[in-house]
């Protein structure tokens, strides 16, 4: 797969809404799910040798810690993604809820 440009999310602090336009790569501080809620994602996860073409509603679990590249599978056409943790949610993921619940964002944090 050649990647001409992406952009990174150096950490995911709460569970919630992701979007992908273009290649987007992502790391989850945490064990949990990426699931695509519409559009469908090309994703390459670290250390798995598949590449996974998911559609709406299909999911991917994912390691804490793990790196995966998403992609939308057709070119350019938007994929919203959602993440849930399978753990319970840190002193700054819940201090990040409650500011994005309030409409506010808070400055990232290395773990």
């Amino acid at each position: 797969m050649m990647i001409s440009q992406y952009r990174t999310i150096a950490a995911w602090l709460a569970d919630g809404p992701l979007a992908a336009c273009g290649a987007t790569r992502l790391r989850s501080r945490r064990a949990g799910r990426l699931t695509v809620r519409s559009g469908q994602a090309w994703i390459t996860r670290e250390g798995d040798p598949e590449d996974h073409v998911l559609a709406a509603g299909e999911a991917l679990t994912m390691g804490a810690r793990q790196e995966v590249l998403v992609e939308p599978w057709v070119g350019g056409a938007p994929v919203r993604l959602a993440w849930r943790s399978d753990e319970p949610p840190t002193w700054a993921a819940r201090v990040s809820q409650v500011l994005a619940s309030v409409g506010l964002r808070a400055a990232p944090t290395s773990a």
